[in-house]
């Protein structure tokens, strides 16, 4: 029987503090004389108004930027090895870093729980306003093949509060490392697994733009788990937030059109190909492109122009890789939900998309796919035959 689908989480409180009547308060606060706000601060409640007054202060501060959300003035800096501090939680100890955060691993105590708490470290505007996006991102998924986030709250470190992501601890190890002690069927179902996730993103709106083995941690009982959506972005006016020539990612799952920094050309497509970097790294155990050593103009050329070697002995394997990994982002699949059908026909002997279907083809396919019922007409027509054969003697 089907578990029931979790509860969505719920971003109005950061756990202790009521994170609504924070934002709400901090705006009004704001708007108040140093005499009103006084009185104003002193009738909330003691952890509400020392968030506030956190966040005041670091507003009022000499050269502080204007900004629109009360998360986007908390302080964030690097982080030193001083493990922070959450309200609610005991932090075990560090497990990484992310795309533009920290990760620590934690104890939740009420739930008790075991949960990742990743920290933004970068103290740039732009940093806290990705942080804030990927929160609101991944709060429209609902996968069991996704890391699901719990809550957004704030830390305190020794640099100061920090905005901080509660989400689902995965223990695991990447998908290639995961990989190389499969078969290759196994991997093409480990494949059409982390596809559907990435097509459940897709469904919601939201592009990954930062696919990678590393980003995809396989659990010991076999789960892929899709992470880290620091640079996600919404399908809808997605290029808003990031500028012309600026280039985000990893350079070696790069779709042709990331690596030359035009975010209007990104889309759904984009992550296909990363997907195809992936499955073909998966399969043969090496990257399609060398990158290695060359400088980012020399690799996005690289990647624009440049063919991979094809993947060979495997039916329609290749052809399947080879169309997520086309050049010109209109030849390949349109989403990732298409490239895990086609993964599907594979698994399943039925013609693929990828290939043409030619009548020599299909019939082949057929074949393969009813080998017993074929025989059996053969054998049926062949018993027919000699029955003539003799009846015309």
């Amino acid at each position: 029987m089907r578990e029931p689908a979790p509860d969505p989480p719920d971003f109005s409180y950061a756990w202790a503090v009521d994170w609504a009547e924070v934002t709400e308060g901090f705006a009004r606060a704001r708007r108040l004389g140093q005499q009103e706000r006084a009185s104003f601060l002193a009738g909330l409640a003691p952890d509400v108004r020392r968030e506030i007054e956190d966040l005041l202060a670091h507003h009022e501060a000499p050269g502080a930027a204007e900004f629109d959300s009360p998360f986007a003035g908390v302080a964030a800096a690097t982080l030193s090895d001083e493990p922070p501090e959450l309200e609610g939680f005991r932090i075990v100890g560090p497990r990484g870093e992310g795309s533009m955060g920290s990760v620590f691993e934690a104890e939740q105590m009420h739930p008790r729980r075991r949960v990742a708490v990743k920290v933004l470290r970068l103290p740039t505007a732009e940093a806290r306003r990705r942080f804030e996006r990927e929160a609101q991102l991944l709060a429209r998924l609902d996968h069991p093949d996704i890391a699901r986030i719990h809550a957004q709250a704030v830390a305190r470190t020794s640099h100061g509060p920090c905005p901080c992501l509660v989400m689902e601890l995965v223990e695991g190890t990447t998908l290639t490392e995961h990989a190389e002690r499969l078969g290759e069927r196994a991997r093409v179902e480990l494949l059409v697994r982390v596809c559907d996730a990435v097509a459940h993103a897709h469904e919601r709106g939201v592009i990954h733009r930062d696919l990678k083995p590393g980003n995809i941690l396989v659990t010991p009982s076999g789960s892929p788990k899709v992470l880290d959506f620091g640079l996600a972005r919404p399908l809808e006016g997605a290029s808003v937030h990031t500028r012309a020539g600026h280039v985000l990612g990893t350079l070696a799952y790069m779709s042709p059109e990331q690596a030359l920094g035009a975010p209007d050309a990104v889309d759904t497509r984009s992550d296909v190909y990363a997907l195809g970097v992936i499955a073909y790294e998966t399969l043969s155990g090496r990257l399609p492109l060398v990158l290695d050593g060359l400088s980012l103009p020399a690799a996005t050329q690289a990647i624009v122009e440049s063919e991979p070697p094809p993947l060979t002995g495997r039916g329609d394997l290749p052809l399947i890789v080879a169309k997520a990994l086309r050049k010109e982002k209109d030849r390949r699949y349109s989403n990732a939900a298409a490239l895990a059908d086609d993964l599907r026909r594979y698994l399943r002997d039925e013609p693929v998309q990828a290939r043409p279907p030619t009548t020599s083809y299909q019939i082949r396919k057929f074949v393969r796919r009813h080998r017993a019922l074929v025989g059996g007409v053969a054998a049926t027509v062949a018993a027919l035959a000699v029955g003539l054969v003799l009846a015309l003697r």
